[in-house]
């Protein structure tokens, strides 16, 4: 009487998980998986999930049901219990699936999941139930940093089969939404950063004189693509998604924009080498340890090599080289000039002192065109505006000089009153009658 019972669902302990058009997914309760035709027991299974109880029969079946009702071969039912599975929605099926895909990279794992659309089913019903994110073996190992990341967010990790995740990455789960995939989690965690941007000026006397040798460190490599935008510093950057550490810069395609951490400006030397390794990013759109952009940094190497041989001085930058005074600065060739000089002994490298230097040359040539301008026209708030020009960029290079211990800026305070002395010709025109 028990041997008779046990050939029917109606007296097993098997407890149905969801019912479908073609039938019912049951837990499975023993050593072997059962399968049910309408309640009675008719094959065994060692390597399934689930027991199945089938109540809508194909053609196939039941002729296979005719010849014989108990021990039918697995072909007779395979396609019913795949039909249950494809139509499944129960996140609890798609979590015993996705452990089961888990187990293939082990060499172990149902024979359901072996069967590739239903193993892409259960892995859009488990995307739409809860943070999961898919993966492979080989982005599991290369990937360790962003997978902790993603685990301290409370997104649990999948891993499943490479065929598996070509066919499920840039797809859509069973409401819509986007499976996660390594490459939408990168976006998802680029989003979520936000920048602290630095403008030019805020910046410091020495930020800002490294930053204003952007066109020529990129007139190494060719000038800058066309397609970039912009230059742009943040006191802060996201991590970067390999490694984990904060990134020195990077190459944002969706703005345009090249992005540069702060502290990139303490040297030129220092600048210089992220400002090109993303330009480099942005010419050829390459990842970082990818042979496109090896080759992209190659001949970025090559470039700047051939641009420093040709442009190379006969001799070293010396010190006395520093002691100039700039010509032109005022009206008259009588009227005092300011002179860079060294003021001590050099802690800079020669780079260093060089875009110092050209700097310093920038601003002094500013402030002699904004006199010569105030001094030629007639025009009350060009005048105005051209002495306040001229006041700004002085007021920069003491900056410079308190920055940096080689230079030496003299008479100064003499260009001050000139211009003092322009301003007061301007109030002069401006209300003849005051004065």
């Amino acid at each position: 009487m028990l041997r008779a019972k046990s050939f029917f669902l109606k007296f097993s302990d098997e407890v149905t998980i969801e019912e479908t058009r073609t039938g019912k997914i049951l837990e499975r309760n023993g050593p072997t998986s059962r399968i049910y035709v309408a309640g009675l027991l008719i094959a065994e299974e060692e390597n399934f999930a689930f027991s199945y109880d089938i109540t809508s029969l194909t053609a196939a079946m039941k002729k296979a049901l005719n010849r014989e009702r108990t021990n039918v071969g697995r072909t007779a039912y395979t396609e019913r219990v795949k039909s249950m599975l494809l139509q499944t929605k129960s996140p609890r099926v798609a979590q015993t699936l996705a452990h089961q895909l888990m187990a293939l990279e082990r060499g172990t794992g149902s024979d359901e999941v072996r069967w590739k659309e239903v193993a892409v089913h259960s892995c859009k019903i488990l995307n739409a139930s809860g943070e999961y994110l898919f993966v492979t073996a080989s982005q599991l190992m290369s990937n360790a940093s962003a997978l902790d990341h993603a685990r301290s967010d409370g997104i649990q990790i999948i891993t499943v089969p490479d065929n598996i995740l070509v066919e499920v990455a840039g797809g859509q789960d069973v409401t819509g939404a986007p499976i996660r995939d390594l490459g939408l989690y990168q976006s998802e965690w680029n989003d979520s950063f936000s920048f602290d941007w630095v403008l030019v000026e805020d910046m410091k006397a020495p930020e800002r004189t490294v930053f204003e040798q952007t066109d020529r460190i990129a007139a190494l490599v060719g000038g800058l693509p066309k397609h970039v935008q912009a230059i742009r510093v943040s006191n802060t950057m996201r991590q970067d998604f390999l490694s984990g550490t904060d990134a020195l810069g990077l190459w944002d395609p969706q703005t345009s924009s090249i992005v540069v951490r702060r502290d990139q400006l303490k040297t030129l030397e220092s600048f210089a080498a992220t400002l090109l390794h993303e330009v480099a990013h942005a010419v050829g759109g390459n990842d970082d340890v990818t042979r496109g952009f090896e080759h992209d940094l190659t001949r970025f190497l090559g470039l700047a090599a051939a641009a420093a041989i040709t442009h190379a001085p006969s001799k070293n930058l010396s010190w006395q080289s520093m002691t100039r005074s700039f010509t032109d600065l005022v009206r008259g060739k009588s009227q005092p000039r300011p002179a860079v000089q060294p003021n001590s002994a050099p802690t800079f490298n020669e780079s260093d002192v060089e875009v110092v230097r050209l700097s310093a040359e920038s601003m002094v040539r500013v402030v002699n065109e904004s006199i010569q301008i105030a001094n030629g026209s007639k025009n009350i708030e060009t005048r105005r505006s051209r002495v306040r020009v001229a006041l700004e960029k002085l007021d920069q290079l003491r900056e410079v000089a308190g920055e940096y211990p080689f230079l030496k800026i003299e008479r100064l305070e003499d260009v001050e009153r000139d211009l003092a002395k322009i301003d007061h010709e301007t109030d002069v025109l401006q209300n003849p009658s005051a004065h």
